[in-house]
């Protein structure tokens, strides 16, 4: 059987936050029936629920090491009727990732949706435990099958139902997104990272299912749809070293910078050690990531050895191949 691998990406790290040093807890904002005990996630009542949408309304959302449970508590909610939990972080700081997001044992089917418009870092030690899809972006809302619009203005109290259809980018510069995590998904899942800018040097693996890494300029909407129903490869790798070796400066460094007021820290750059860091501007032989670029230098495998491979779809402006290691294969 033919196996098909799609190509075209995005990067991530938006520049210039108002800051405030990394804050390694959830919040929640007020604006759906949520509570966090520890580092437990839970509905109260009957939850902010929507025709099996399951909405969570963050202040802040920063997972550290010792992970997060998304579980039903003592709520009303029944976790097997339940298709999407979807987080939005309404607040001023990117979202740090530093271990386990979980949901599969109260919630096995649900999707997980994590929405931030300020940037999302996942840390080496990031994992996924979940029974559906995974989908991150730094979008500023969704809209659904209904026609309705999740807005990530706490304000709003629309939470529609049916499933997200397309994420819009209602701003100049969309924050990225960065993976040094192993994320794994089961059979027939998929992992789709949407932003300004994304850099993807660790693992995301959906056996037999899909991944798809989008980076986007800005004022513009993307359907969430399989990535087989895009045609196209689009390589530009000329502004990087071909020994690259995919290192980011320390993440938890790097999460600060784009947490704390850094107001002419403006560029993103790969330095001669292969570093990526945030700088005032750009010298040689320094390496400018512009927004709209996709990096990969990890792996990501949606190969099966009982059935046909997956579709793996990197879209962006420029897309840039590094020591990356991609594998559709299947019978």
């Amino acid at each position: 059987m033919s196996n098909r691998v799609l190509l075209s990406l995005a990067i991530m790290i938006s520049y210039g936050y108002s800051l405030q040093p990394v804050s390694a807890q959830i919040q929640i904002d007020g604006s759906t029936a949520t509570q966090v005990n520890g580092n437990t996630i839970s509905p109260t009542g009957s939850g902010t629920v929507s025709n099996g949408n399951l909405f969570h309304s963050f202040n802040q959302f920063n997972v550290t090491q010792t992970g997060v449970i998304f579980n039903t508590g003592n709520s009303n909610v029944n976790g097997a009727n339940i298709n999407n939990i979807i987080n939005r972080v309404t607040g001023d700081t990117p979202s740090s990732i530093l271990g386990t997001i979980q949901s599969r044992q109260s919630f096995p089917n649900a999707n997980v949706y994590l929405i931030n418009p300020n940037g999302i870092v996942f840390g080496q030690n990031a994992k996924l435990d979940i029974g559906g899809s995974f989908h991150a972006n730094t979008g500023t809302g969704l809209t659904f099958s209904n026609n309705q619009t999740l807005s990530v203005d706490k304000n709003s109290t629309v939470f529609p139902s049916g499933d997200p259809q397309k994420i819009l980018f209602t701003i100049n510069q969309p924050a990225g997104i960065i993976n040094q995590g192993n994320l794994q998904v089961d059979a027939g899942k998929s992992i789709t990272f949407t932003g300004g800018t994304i850099v993807q040097t660790g693992s995301l693996t959906a056996p037999n299912g899909n991944v798809a890494i989008t980076s986007v300029l800005g004022n513009r909407q993307v359907e969430l749809r399989s990535p087989d129903a895009v045609l196209g490869l689009t390589v530009e790798s000329s502004g990087l070293s071909p020994d690259w070796n995919g290192k980011i400066t320390d993440l938890p460094n790097l999460a600060a910078l784009l947490t704390s007021k850094v107001p002419t820290a403006n560029q993103v750059v790969i330095k001669p050690d292969g570093s990526l860091v945030l700088v005032e501007a750009v010298t040689s032989p320094d390496v400018l990531v512009s927004n709209g670029t996709s990096v990969v230098s990890g792996k990501i495998d949606v190969s099966s050895p009982l059935f046909q491979g997956g579709n793996v779809g990197i879209f962006g402006n420029q897309v840039s191949l590094v020591n990356a290691k991609i594998d559709a294969s299947g019978l």
